[in-house]
């Protein structure tokens, strides 16, 4: 399961703004229309390990997330 290691701890809308993916395109892969390609599935992994990182990293990167 692609997204199980966030389920329940945050909602789609919020890892998908948190993150800087496009809700449609997480909803594509969860619901498997299409499938992450290799960049996409190495982001998740790094998302995954360390999400407070990635989070902090993104601070001011991501639209509509403050620095």
């Amino acid at each position: 399961d692609l997204f199980g290691f966030f389920r329940g701890a945050i909602g789609q809308e919020e890892f998908a703004a948190a993150f800087g993916i496009p809700i449609g395109t997480l909803r594509d892969w969860e619901q498997g229309r299409c499938n992450p390609d290799q960049a996409a599935l190495s982001y998740l992994k790094v998302i995954e390990r360390d999400p407070k990182a990635v989070r902090e990293a993104l601070e001011g990167c991501v639209p509509g997330r403050s620095a």
